[in-house]
Protein backbone atom coordinates (compact mmCIF):
# COMPACT_ATOMS: atom_id res chain seq x y z
CA UNK A 1 0.00 0.00 0.00
CA UNK A 2 2.77 2.44 0.54
CA UNK A 3 4.41 2.13 -2.51
CA UNK A 4 1.63 2.40 -4.38
CA UNK A 5 0.96 5.96 -2.65
CA UNK A 6 4.47 6.80 -3.75
CA UNK A 7 3.93 5.79 -7.25
CA UNK A 8 0.73 7.54 -7.20
CA UNK A 9 2.57 11.07 -5.63
CA UNK A 10 5.44 10.59 -8.20
CA UNK A 11 2.76 10.26 -11.21
CA UNK A 12 0.69 12.89 -9.88
CA UNK A 13 3.86 15.22 -9.72
CA UNK A 14 4.45 14.24 -13.20
CA UNK A 15 0.54 15.26 -14.20
CA UNK A 16 1.02 18.77 -12.63
CA UNK A 17 4.72 19.15 -14.43
CA UNK A 18 3.11 17.97 -17.88
CA UNK A 19 0.16 20.33 -17.32
CA UNK A 20 2.94 23.28 -16.54
CA UNK A 21 4.42 22.53 -19.80
CA UNK A 22 1.36 22.34 -22.28
CA UNK A 23 1.70 25.77 -23.76
CA UNK A 24 5.31 25.32 -24.86
CA UNK A 25 4.85 22.12 -26.03
CA UNK A 26 1.20 20.76 -26.08
CA UNK A 27 2.13 16.89 -27.39
CA UNK A 28 4.39 16.11 -25.23
CA UNK A 29 2.39 17.51 -22.36
CA UNK A 30 -0.78 15.82 -23.52
CA UNK A 31 1.31 12.59 -24.62
CA UNK A 32 3.45 12.67 -20.50
CA UNK A 33 -0.23 12.98 -19.11
CA UNK A 34 -1.78 10.15 -20.31
CA UNK A 35 0.72 7.99 -19.23
CA UNK A 36 1.02 8.99 -16.20
CA UNK A 37 -2.53 8.62 -15.52
CA UNK A 38 -2.24 5.45 -17.22
CA UNK A 39 0.22 4.37 -14.86
CA UNK A 40 -1.44 5.59 -11.96
CA UNK A 41 -4.49 3.33 -12.58
CA UNK A 42 -2.19 0.55 -13.14
CA UNK A 43 -0.41 1.00 -9.69
CA UNK A 44 -4.06 0.90 -8.26
CA UNK A 45 -4.84 -2.00 -10.36
CA UNK A 46 -2.01 -4.11 -11.51
CA UNK A 47 -4.53 -7.03 -12.03
CA UNK A 48 -5.79 -5.00 -14.96
CA UNK A 49 -1.98 -4.49 -16.83
CA UNK A 50 -2.23 -9.00 -16.92
CA UNK A 51 -6.01 -8.68 -18.33
CA UNK A 52 -4.99 -5.75 -20.99
CA UNK A 53 -1.54 -8.03 -22.06
CA UNK A 54 -2.97 -11.08 -22.47
CA UNK A 55 -5.47 -9.55 -24.56
CA UNK A 56 -2.65 -7.63 -27.02
CA UNK A 57 -0.91 -11.20 -26.58
CA UNK A 58 1.08 -10.82 -24.30
CA UNK A 59 2.27 -13.04 -21.73
CA UNK A 60 2.54 -10.70 -18.62
CA UNK A 61 1.51 -7.35 -18.01
CA UNK A 62 4.79 -6.70 -16.33
CA UNK A 63 5.85 -7.40 -19.78
CA UNK A 64 3.80 -5.16 -21.52
CA UNK A 65 4.66 -2.39 -19.34
CA UNK A 66 8.08 -2.93 -19.68
CA UNK A 67 7.54 -2.76 -23.78
CA UNK A 68 5.43 0.64 -23.38
CA UNK A 69 8.64 2.16 -21.41
CA UNK A 70 10.89 0.86 -24.20
CA UNK A 71 9.05 2.50 -26.76
CA UNK A 72 8.42 5.43 -25.08
CA UNK A 73 12.15 6.05 -24.38
CA UNK A 74 13.14 5.19 -27.96
CA UNK A 75 10.43 8.24 -28.59
CA UNK A 76 12.01 10.86 -26.19
CA UNK A 77 15.60 10.05 -27.40
CA UNK A 78 14.75 10.56 -30.89
CA UNK A 79 12.97 13.44 -30.16
CA UNK A 80 15.73 15.39 -28.19
CA UNK A 81 18.37 14.06 -30.76
CA UNK A 82 16.32 16.01 -33.57
CA UNK A 83 16.03 19.07 -31.00
CA UNK A 84 20.04 18.88 -30.24
CA UNK A 85 20.27 18.42 -34.36
CA UNK A 86 17.89 21.57 -35.18
CA UNK A 87 19.99 23.75 -31.88
CA UNK A 88 22.82 23.41 -33.58
CA UNK A 89 21.84 24.62 -36.91
CA UNK A 90 20.77 27.45 -35.50
CA UNK A 91 23.92 27.83 -33.31
CA UNK A 92 25.81 27.45 -36.69
CA UNK A 93 23.65 30.16 -38.57
CA UNK A 94 23.39 32.63 -35.46
CA UNK A 95 27.82 32.29 -35.27
CA UNK A 96 28.39 32.42 -39.14
CA UNK A 97 25.82 35.57 -39.51
CA UNK A 98 27.46 37.21 -36.54
CA UNK A 99 31.00 36.56 -37.85
CA UNK A 100 30.03 38.50 -41.31
CA UNK A 101 28.40 41.36 -39.35
CA UNK A 102 31.75 41.78 -37.19
CA UNK A 103 33.69 41.60 -40.31
CA UNK A 104 31.34 44.06 -42.66
CA UNK A 105 31.69 46.42 -39.24
CA UNK A 106 35.48 46.22 -39.65
CA UNK A 107 35.56 47.42 -43.00
CA UNK A 108 33.08 49.93 -42.60
CA UNK A 109 35.66 51.21 -39.86
CA UNK A 110 38.68 51.32 -41.44
CA UNK A 111 40.31 54.50 -42.26
CA UNK A 112 40.33 55.85 -45.90
CA UNK A 113 38.01 53.56 -47.34
CA UNK A 114 34.73 53.84 -48.38
CA UNK A 115 32.37 51.58 -46.66
CA UNK A 116 30.93 48.40 -48.97
CA UNK A 117 29.56 45.02 -48.31
CA UNK A 118 31.80 42.26 -47.91
CA UNK A 119 31.24 40.59 -50.78
CA UNK A 120 31.79 43.52 -52.89
CA UNK A 121 35.16 44.37 -51.41
CA UNK A 122 38.05 43.37 -53.53
CA UNK A 123 41.05 41.62 -51.62
CA UNK A 124 44.38 43.78 -51.49
CA UNK A 125 46.55 41.99 -53.04
CA UNK A 126 50.36 42.80 -53.83
CA UNK A 127 51.43 41.49 -57.12
CA UNK A 128 54.86 39.12 -56.78
CA UNK A 129 57.75 40.90 -56.63
CA UNK A 130 59.85 39.95 -60.38
CA UNK A 131 62.65 37.81 -59.81
CA UNK A 132 65.26 36.80 -63.20
CA UNK A 133 63.08 34.16 -64.65
CA UNK A 134 66.54 32.47 -65.99
CA UNK A 135 68.80 32.93 -63.08
CA UNK A 136 70.54 30.12 -61.86
CA UNK A 137 70.50 29.07 -58.23
CA UNK A 138 72.88 31.02 -56.15
CA UNK A 139 75.38 27.98 -55.18
CA UNK A 140 76.07 26.93 -58.56
CA UNK A 141 76.40 30.47 -60.07
CA UNK A 142 80.67 30.98 -61.10
CA UNK A 143 82.51 33.76 -59.38
CA UNK A 144 84.37 35.98 -61.07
Amino acid sequence: MSAQLILSAALLLIVVYAGSQLRSSPLVGVVSMLASATGNYLVWFPGQANAIAHALGIGRGADLLMYCWVVISMAILLNLHFKRRSDRELLTMLIRASAIAEAERDLRSDPGEEAQPLRARRPRVQPPARTRSRAAPVSSRRMP
